[in-house]
């Protein structure tokens, strides 16, 4: 998937790449905070600590990114099913959507990582 490209939530496989993607993201993420807290010169850097917290503000808007499309698709697909949208969405042969999640959630913990 490019970056750019528009995403239908009635597409299960272009939803799982999403999925995908944002957990390999996270786990990138999470090696990097790892890598970076074996460094304490790293951690106490000023542009580390704004790039550290940068990083941790994408992460936040991910996540709440994530929840409203969720949330927005689970109302969708409640109101597909009531009457009389699913007269209409029967009529325009309207699918259910997809719900963003993350196959494996342990991609989303943080890393430990132990450089001897």
């Amino acid at each position: 998937m490019n970056v750019g490209t528009i995403v239908v939530p009635d597409d299960g496989a272009a939803i799982a790449a999403l999925g995908m993607a944002e957990g390999a993201l996270g786990a990138a993420l999470g090696r990097f905070h790892a890598v970076a807290e074996a460094y304490p010169s790293l951690e106490a850097d000023t542009t580390m600590m704004e790039l550290m917290e940068e990083l941790t503000a994408s992460e936040d808007k991910l996540a709440f990114a994530r929840q409203q499309l969720n949330d927005a698709v689970t109302d969708y697909n409640n109101r597909r099913e009531q009457f009389p949208s699913n007269v209409v969405g029967g009529m325009f042969n309207f699918l259910s959507a997809q719900l963003l999640a993350l196959d494996n959630p342990a991609v989303r913990e943080t890393l430990k990582v132990s450089f001897r």
